[in-house]
């Protein structure tokens, strides 16, 4: 399977999630990773994810 420059697109939503789409057969596929400050961050930074 033929897996180099499958990524279509790739769209940042903010600083934490991000959105990627791959070209595949029968169906694209859209897979979005969502990063999240552990507790050791500030709290003013824990709460910008949830914004």
């Amino acid at each position: 399977m033929e897996v180099v420059n499958s990524a279509t697109s790739c769209n940042p939503v903010s600083n934490w999630p991000i959105s990627i789409c791959f070209s595949a057969r029968p169906d694209n596929i859209i897979s979005t990773k969502v990063y999240a400050p552990v507790p050791y961050y500030e709290d003013e930074v824990i709460e910008q994810v949830y914004e």
